[in-house]
């Protein structure tokens, strides 16, 4: 299967989803564990994912563990569009055993039990395009700095690293703000220094 924080396998895991919904759409006798209203709301945020929901964008940042939410019409404003990052929250430790080669082995992964949703900004649909090039000169540039480059300590710069909280920067950074910096305060699926990468 598809590693999680791998982006071209977002498409993967949205179909299975969505497979899976059908299948228990499709049962004439129902599931006791979801109700209508909760499959009524699966609907929905699939076709926002498959982004057959015309006035919703999604664009996947899986390494970092969030994603760009882009709703057009916001309210009752035509031609405004709300970003909002969707950001895997509340990570918790988790072992489980395998079978490797007729042995048992245990493998360490955390897992998100939650969500943050944070806002970014609005704009008009015809800046979209603008700030979106504004913002991916900004990542290829953090993107570029290696080893000690990463750290934000020099004053000017924001040190990359693969959290919710840095893309939500680069974006804010995109939008005009200044003297940005990543905002703390959530648990996330960033790499640490020195530790291995997340499965």
């Amino acid at each position: 299967s598809p590693k999680l924080c791998d982006e071209t396998s977002c498409a993967f895991f949205v179909d299975y989803l969505s497979k899976f919904y059908d299948f228990v759409r499709k049962e004439p006798t129902g599931h006791p564990w979801i109700t209508k209203s909760e499959l009524d709301s699966m609907g929905l945020a699939i076709n926002i994912l498959l982004c057959k929901e015309s006035s919703k964008t999604i664009k996947w940042y899986p390494e970092y563990g969030c994603a760009l939410l882009l709703a057009k019409g916001v309210g009752c404003t035509p031609g405004v569009v709300a970003w909002n990052l969707i950001s895997l929250d509340l990570h918790r430790f988790d072992t489980m055993s395998k079978v490797n080669s007729n042995t048992y082995e245990y493998v360490d992964t955390a897992n998100a039990t939650d969500y943050e949703v944070l806002h970014i900004g609005t704009s008009t649909q015809d800046q979209t395009n603008e700030l979106m090039s504004a913002f991916n000169r900004f990542y290829v540039e953090a993107q570029a700095l290696k080893g000690s480059d990463r750290s934000s300590r020099g004053g000017d710069r924001l040190g990359h690293q693969r959290t919710p909280a840095f893309i939500h920067a680069l974006f804010r950074k995109a939008f005009g703000e200044q003297n940005v910096a990543p905002r703390g305060g959530f648990t996330d699926v960033g790499l640490n220094t020195g530790g291995e990468k997340r499965d």
